[in-house]
């Protein structure tokens, strides 16, 4: 991979593929030869993303701003706010739910999303 430097103010928000009222920035994925794929997700007040598994990646979730909740399978519920990460393994059903306040999440996936 080559070495890539991104503004993400000249990135565009796009719909999110499991709520459109929630949005995404993909700052880096397979498209650009890498080994990882990150995103920058943001999810209103009162949204959600439903239920869902990533049968080969692991999501791997740092919560830059905002509060909500977010269930794992296998694990209780967990608060998402600001300095908390999640680690969700592989084919793991995992949601977010019950966003207070607008959620930021830096979105890491190993190895990397189809583009």
């Amino acid at each position: 991979m080559q070495s890539l430097i991104i503004s993400l103010e000249e990135m565009d928000w796009r719909s999110h593929p499991l709520n459109e009222c929630a949005q995404v920035k993909r700052m880096v994925s397979q498209a650009d030869e890498a080994k990882v794929s990150i995103l920058l997700v943001k999810i209103p007040k009162g949204e959600g993303i439903p239920e869902h598994v990533h049968e080969h990646s692991s999501d791997i979730l740092f919560t830059l701003s905002g509060v909500a909740r977010m269930s794992v399978e296998g694990l209780e519920e967990i608060e998402l706010k600001e300095g908390i990460l999640v680690a969700v393994p592989p084919d793991t059903r995992h949601r977010i739910f019950d966003v207070k306040e607008e959620l930021l999440l830096y979105d890491v996936f190993v190895p990397p999303l189809a583009p």
